[in-house]
């Protein structure tokens, strides 16, 4: 929901259910009681003497609310899937790591055996492969597609790499 600032990708085991499930249960009983509330007759009056424009307008803030705060809940789960700023974290060999973006290579799509099948991948300037998460996860496609960009954009040069063009867009003998 908040695309560029905040990625997060939901860990398909019991953690990530119980938050799907909280946060349908914390919606549904919001809009329960913006539906029954008694409405103050000056918001009323203000939606040109219609409460059912009110409630609407509740109903939508309790469904925007919810989906602005599930990011936030989901980050601190165990097996979550971070991109805040400049950094990821996640969870790799048993243990949580925070990795800036400066010390990332390039990010790419690995194919694994079963039940994985694909997985996101990053590659560090120092030659280290970390396997992220898998695909099938709620919100790695996007996260796929946000590291592959910012990444793309802060290009540093690789050991053993090329050498970079230089200005004049030849490269050197």
């Amino acid at each position: 929901m908040l695309g560029p600032l905040h990625r997060v990708v939901r860990p398909l085991d019991w953690t990530g259910s119980a938050v799907v499930v909280a946060s349908w249960l914390v919606a549904g009983l919001g809009l329960l009681i913006a539906l029954l509330v008694a409405l103050p007759s000056r918001w009323v009056a203000a939606a040109f003497d219609s409460p059912e424009l009110v409630r609407l307008s509740l109903a939508l803030l309790v469904v925007l609310t919810v989906a602005l705060v599930r990011p936030f809940v989901v980050a601190p789960l165990p097996g979550a899937v971070v991109l805040s700023w400049r950094t990821l974290r996640f969870r790799s060999d048993a243990r949580r790591r925070r990795i800036a973006l400066e010390d990332i290579a390039r990010a790419e799509l690995a194919v694994r055996p079963p039940p994985v099948f694909e997985a996101v991948v990053i590659v560090l300037h120092d030659g280290r492969t970390l396997e992220v998460c898998p695909l099938d996860w709620p919100g790695a496609p996007q996260l796929l597609r946000s590291l592959v960009a910012r990444v793309g954009r802060r290009r540093r040069p690789t050991p053993g790499a090329d050498a970079p063009a230089t200005s004049l867009g030849d490269r050197p003998a």
